[in-house]
């Protein structure tokens, strides 16, 4: 076995005295540079998201954002309000439709809204035989602009550029909560590997930063899951395996992964770091918490030939609402089939617990800062 390289000289982030924590947010723009970020804890996070649109949505398309938030929250309130849960998925479909639309206006990809295709649709038997249904994604053009394809375009940077299928059974095992239940439904083994942490990593003399992350040893060898194989499942090639000592709390071995390219700043390292974050954004899926650390990060092993089935995580939950949306609208009656089946536990899990997951993180995406509910003592 070749020994593993030493990782680069260099020290974890520290701006004023203070651990520069990972976030997708770790920094805002103040009147002159970039500062270092908090958690913005609420227990209202529509009143996040609507301070967000007042603040950075274009004048001209402000109101009308303001009023698809105020539907998103009308139908997310009578969906999480309790009732029969077979209606739940329609009407979270709506509220996520609208949130994705007030976003893509706040983000300034459109100007004005008001008549959109779904993008989407929904192929396969109607529900009936869930491990054949899948879900068409479509493209915008100069005449109809599609929801799922601005959405897209609103947080990652760029819209489809051909018509593409999600197939329910690649699709389901990427969402984060009722993971296990999937898996064991599936008769397979876990994708998502929590990452121990993330950090921050500069080297003051050449001013270069990078991202270094650790995970617990024994998640990776329980599974018999290589270094190598993670990286190229999880999309994750720019980071390379190096040597690491370190523990965690639990005095369990670490493994360290070292990002390959550096990135240069000239005056201060918070000048770049939401540039770092840029190159692993959307192959990190979070888990919001109420309680220190606040959030917890992972990654997705995907399957090579899962890889052209793969989104990021809220375009990945946007689409199971549609679908199971789609299902309870038109065929209501087969929706009982699927909670019935072999994937029947995780689909509940998802109704009971994304919800709040999807709106909190969006009201970080709204904000460009993490949003969070603290526990009331």
């Amino acid at each position: 076995m070749s020994k593993l390289p030493l990782p680069k000289t260099g020290c974890s982030l520290v701006i004023k005295g203070r651990d520069c924590s990972f976030s997708l947010w770790p920094v805002g723009r103040t009147i002159r540079r970039y500062g270092l970020q908090s958690h913005i804890f609420a227990y209202n996070p529509w009143a996040v998201i609507k301070n967000s649109i007042r603040l950075r949505c274009p004048d001209s398309a402000k109101a009308q954002a303001l009023a698809f938030i105020g539907q998103a929250e009308d139908y997310f309130k009578a969906a999480t309000s309790g009732g029969v849960i077979a209606a739940k998925p329609v009407l979270l479909y709506y509220s996520f439709l609208n949130l994705a639309k007030a976003f893509a206006l706040t983000e300034g990809k459109a100007s004005n809204l008001g008549k959109i295709g779904h993008g989407l649709s929904e192929q396969g038997g109607g529900g009936q035989k869930f491990s054949g249904a899948y879900i068409e994604a479509y493209q915008s053009t100069t005449k109809k602009v599609q929801a799922f394809d601005i959405f897209q375009e609103a947080l990652t940077g760029g819209r489809l550029t051909t018509k593409k299928e999600y197939k329910m059974p690649h699709l389901i095992p990427q969402i984060l909560q009722g993971h296990r239940l999937w898996g064991a439904a599936a008769n397979k083994t876990e994708r998502f590997i929590q990452l121990e942490k993330i950090v921050f990593m500069h080297d003051v003399s050449s001013k270069f930063i990078w991202l270094t992350f650790y995970l617990v040893k024994e998640d990776l060898t329980r599974f018999g899951i290589s270094g190598k194989r993670l990286l190229e499942e999880s999309g994750l090639n720019n980071f390379k395996k190096v040597k690491c000592d370190q523990k965690n709390g639990n005095n369990k071995p670490l493994l360290e992964f070292e990002q390959k390219t550096s990135l240069a700043y000239s005056h201060l390292p918070t000048d770049k770091l939401a540039d770092l974050v840029k190159t692993v954004k959307n192959k990190i899926w979070t888990n919001v918490l109420s309680v220190p650390p606040y959030r917890k990060y992972y990654i997705y092993l995907c399957p090579p030939a899962d890889k052209k089935q793969l989104l990021p995580q809220l375009l990945s939950i946007y689409a199971l609402f549609f679908y199971l949306g789609s299902v309870t609208r038109y065929t209501p009656h087969k929706f009982d089939k699927i909670i019935d089946g072999h994937f029947g536990a995780q689909i509940q899990e998802a109704i009971t617990n994304l919800p709040n997951q999807f709106l909190y993180l969006m009201a970080s995406e709204f904000a460009h800062q993490d949003v969070t509910r603290a526990a009331i003592v």
